[in-house]
């Protein structure tokens, strides 16, 4: 199977879960929606098979110890077919986490053994307008990204219509190279959290640390 790769690297998983967790990312490349915020370059692009992929992420000095997550995310991941990466990894004894926009929950391959689904409601606002898009949705953890009063209602629509079908929920401020911007996200998410109180706050550790 050919797979286009952004870029393979080893670092610390920065939000959610699973931060501070040292963790192999397969940025795969392209997505569905072109969200204002995404600091990933989708021209950069690469061309490589399950195996070379698995051959790479073994290099790191991760692939050495019992505790090997690798995180599979984009883009969107869900785009290109998953099964034969996930599969591979898995036999090498590797813990595959999957992060996806939710828009194509079908192409989740079974058996994987973390599913993060960070929606985008700015991208696609119409999407989210149909109840069934929410039955879709299900995994290990929720992340939301907070940037306005319309994301805290879509945040909570998430909650009330697919509760039941993450056991992890994180609200994360919208990341902005406008200080003042990213001050206000900030404050209206620790706010949103304090009167919601069944969400975590999730930040990007990588960027506060300065984590390549």
């Amino acid at each position: 199977m050919l797979y286009a790769v952004t870029e393979i690297f080893y670092s610390l998983q920065g939000e959610g879960y699973w931060t501070g967790r040292p963790a192999a990312f397969v940025r795969l490349a392209g997505c569905n929606l072109k969200c204002s915020w995404c600091d990933t370059d989708h021209s950069k692009r690469e061309v490589a098979t399950e195996v070379n992929i698995l051959h790479d992420v073994s290099h790191f000095a991760l692939a050495h110890t019992r505790d090997k997550l690798v995180v599979i995310t984009g883009g969107e991941p869900t785009l290109q077919r998953l099964t034969p990466l996930v599969s591979i990894l898995q036999e090498r004894g590797w813990f595959v986490a999957i992060e996806t926009n939710g828009t194509h929950m079908d192409q989740i391959p079974v058996g994987v053994d973390w599913v993060t689904v960070s929606p985008k409601l700015p991208a696609q606002p119409a999407l989210w307008e149909d109840s069934k898009m929410y039955a879709h949705l299900r995994g290990n953890e929720m992340k939301v990204v907070l940037d306005c009063a319309e994301g805290e209602a879509f945040a909570l629509a998430l909650r009330r219509k697919c509760g039941n079908n993450f056991q992890h929920w994180y609200a994360q401020p919208c990341a902005s190279s406008n200080a003042a911007w990213a001050q206000t996200c900030m404050e209206r998410t620790i706010k949103f959290i304090k009167e919601n109180p069944s969400w975590r706050l999730s930040l990007q550790t990588h960027k506060l640390a300065n984590i390549a």
